[in-house]
């Protein structure tokens, strides 16, 4: 439980800094993207290259440093199952217990059960200032909306206005 009020603490003084460095990844991301696009065939090789890098390091800040939180999610979301598991393997090892261990089985099981119905509803979810929560799910929209604004920023390069 002390885990769950620590992760509560960290969202509650690094949320915000955690959304406004991820907005700004992403916005320099979408710039060099603008930039690579935006090419219309005058720069060097050299200049392309060095967009295409700085896109891969830019992106890399936003989803592949986050990682180690949309794990803490993932495993947090089986903490559950996991207890039970393991209350269910305590009661099917019961019967080679002997009788002196049985009260500490019983402690062991209260034990168990206190924490899953404390945790039943609870997840390590790290918030980035409110709207946005480090998940899996976090992780593919930002790279498909980075995609999404290359294409389009592609189609519309073509076409003079």
């Amino acid at each position: 439980m002390r885990l769950f009020l620590h992760c509560e603490e960290l969202n509650d003084t690094f949320g915000n800094i955690l959304f406004l460095i991820v907005i700004l990844d992403l916005l320099v991301a979408f710039g060099f993207t603008a930039c690579l696009v935006g090419n219309d065939g005058g720069k060097v090789v050299v200049t392309n290259v060095f967009d295409i890098i700085s896109i891969v390091i830019f992106m890399a800040y936003t989803t592949i440093y986050a990682w180690p939180m949309v794990s803490a999610y993932a495993q947090s979301t089986k903490t559950g199952g996991l207890v039970a598991q393991l209350m269910f393997e305590i009661e099917l090892r019961a019967p080679y217990r002997q009788l002196e261990a049985e009260n500490e089985q019983e402690e062991t099981k209260s034990l168990l059960l206190t924490f899953l119905i404390g945790s039943k509803d609870q997840v390590l979810l790290i918030v980035a200032g409110g709207p946005v929560s480090i998940t899996r799910g976090f992780v593919v929209t930002t790279l498909t909306l980075l995609l999404s604004f290359l294409l389009i920023t592609r189609e519309f390069s073509k076409y003079k206005f």
